[in-house]
């Protein structure tokens, strides 16, 4: 497929069937908080999100050290402090493509370990977002998460952003959350309130 080697970002470093840690190979090279990535394997592309950013020093028994001191002049008088730091991304598997059709469901066998993960292409998100199906699969792993909204909200900026997001995926999406939190008014609202700053 090689549809990710030219946004590739890190590899996985732990692989679980609903959850993936990415660890990026530079610092502060990492896609946001709401992306969707891409990782290959089995000759199947599978799709993820963003769901949390942890920069991190290499020896879990040490922590950063506040020097009073600004990145710059950091990065000038002790730029080997930096090299004793990675950043870790978490994705959430939402679908997957397997000749040439997404099926929106997480997939059968977690990734395996060294697996290279990337930014979806915009071709890659307009398909994805053809079908709000994955929304149903985001509710069931992520509905518990504190940061569910913020989380849907960003991953729908993505698609906007990009011009993934048609008016007629908005609609359907819509109405999948409506259904999924049992058509709540208050939360229905808000929702959509939300959306319109980025939704025409």
């Amino acid at each position: 497929m090689n549809n990710i080697s030219l946004s590739s970002f890190g590899e996985i470093i732990i692989s679980e069937l609903t959850c993936w840690t990415i660890q990026c190979w530079h610092l502060d090279t990492y896609p946001a908080f709401g992306s969707l990535i891409v990782v290959e394997y089995d000759h199947t592309c599978c799709f993820g999100v963003v769901s949390r950013i942890q920069t991190q020093a290499n020896d879990k028994s040490r922590t950063p050290f506040a020097f009073g001191k600004t990145r710059q002049e950091l990065q000038q008088e002790q730029p080997h402090i930096f090299q004793l730091l990675h950043t870790t991304v978490q994705c959430i598997p939402l679908s997957y493509k397997d000749h040439h059709h997404i099926i929106h469901e997480i997939p059968q066998r977690s990734a395996p370990i060294h697996t290279f993960a990337g930014v979806a292409s915009a071709a890659l998100l307009k398909d994805f977002f053809e079908s709000p199906a994955w929304l149903i699969t985001f509710f069931n792993l992520a509905q518990h998460d504190p940061l569910f909204d913020e989380l849907l909200i960003a991953l729908l900026r993505t698609g906007h952003q990009q011009g993934a997001l048609q008016q007629k995926n908005i609609q359907e999406i819509i109405d999948i959350f409506s259904l999924m939190t049992h058509s709540d008014y208050r939360k229905l609202k808000i929702f959509l309130q939300r959306i319109e700053i980025f939704i025409d």
